[in-house]
């Protein structure tokens, strides 16, 4: 631990090296593209650079990294340990429960982010013993793309803070990994529930949901692709979370996020897997530009977290119809022809 204090002290050289706040930062050469589009757009604490006390420093002799006050801690954690070559598991475990330890032991966290930071290591602890427990045989897993991304279960905090239960939508479920890893972060709100969309899922798939189906967590599962398995969800029992991770081609991706933002909450989270390949980039992108004023980037890691703010409005004027009126009044036709004129004649002229 002391070596470790040693490098969170602010560095003696740090005015004569560049200072780097969380608002122009960049993860790592290999992200530098994508994670500074979507870091300068992220919320502030403090109204402007220098206001709040510094935290941690850390530093090499190109720049120096100070975490102040006005950082959001999950984001500078991520630098910290990108800085130090710890991305990946069980190197990326160790390095957060480390500085999460250091600012715990310090007294540097509020209360809320403190409890926060200790239910995220309190995560990752519950991942080596699902991992333990999954290499006995017991769940057959061929690949793990899911332990590494301790991140989420800062993020998806929140949803299950206030103990009400939470609804979940995965894109994009393989072998059911990461269906588990919504149970162990969600079910501490008693009644979350969960449903997985992937156009085939993985051979072992229901041998390894089957205990989440029975707990009730696994609400639904629907075998199909994403741009027709979405539509016969409910806008009105919209979801809190929606985790995008089916394909990296791009088209696909933003019409997933598109349907994704039709079924998720006004405060939902929309996090959208692997950020870093260049489809999934350019979706992302394009997404939020249109839609910046009603989504707020949360945290960049592999993936990008954006909490929503409220729906997109459908209606163009007082006079137009929103298109679910139009939807259950032509649902609602007796086929009678004339009828169907004067109606089609209505809503043309209450849409005009």
């Amino acid at each position: 631990m002391a070596g470790l204090l040693g490098i969170l002290a602010v560095l003696a050289s740090a005015r004569a090296q560049k200072a780097v706040r969380l608002i122009n930062l960049t993860l790592g050469e290999a992200h530098r593209e994508w994670g500074q589009f979507f870091v300068e757009r992220m919320p502030r604490r403090c109204a402007t650079y220098d206001e709040g006390s510094t935290l941690m420093a850390i530093g090499s002799d190109h720049f120096v990294y100070e975490l102040t006050t006005c950082d959001d801690i999950l984001q500078a954690v991520i630098m910290f340990c990108h800085h130090d070559g710890a991305g990946e598991y069980p190197a990326g475990h160790r390095c957060a429960t480390a500085y999460f330890a250091a600012l715990l032991d310090q007294g540097k966290l509020g209360a809320s982010d403190a409890e926060r930071a200790k239910r995220t290591v309190a995560a990752m602890e519950d991942t080596v013993e699902f991992n333990t427990l999954a290499a006995t045989g017991r769940l057959r897993f061929r690949d793990d793309f899911v332990t590494s991304n301790w991140h989420l279960a800062w993020v998806v905090d929140e949803l299950t803070r206030g103990g009400a239960p939470a609804r979940a939508l995965e894109i994009g479920s393989y072998e059911g990994r990461s269906a588990w890893l919504w149970y162990r972060l969600l079910s501490r709100a008693p009644g979350s529930t969960l449903t997985c969309v992937d156009i085939q899922f993985a051979e072992h798939f229901e041998y390894n949901v089957e205990p989440l189906r029975t707990v009730g967590f696994l609400e639904r599962t629907l075998e199909k692709p994403s741009n027709r398995a979405l539509f016969e969800l409910d806008p009105d029992r919209p979801y809190d979370l929606i985790y995008v991770d089916g394909s990296h081609n791009a088209t696909h991706v933003l019409a997933d996020v598109v349907m994704a933002d039709v079924l998720l909450r006004d405060g939902g989270l929309m996090i959208l897997d692997d950020i870093e390949w260049r489809g999934v980039t350019d979706a992302a992108e394009r997404f939020f530009e249109i839609n910046r004023d009603r989504y707020v980037v949360v945290a960049v890691m592999r993936q990008l977290a954006l909490r929503k703010f409220h729906g997109a409005e459908l209606q163009a004027g007082d006079r137009a119809a929103r298109y679910q009126d139009i939807e259950r009044t032509a649902a609602s036709w007796d086929g009678s022809a004339i009828e169907r004129g004067a109606e089609r004649a209505r809503l043309a002229g209450t849409a005009g």
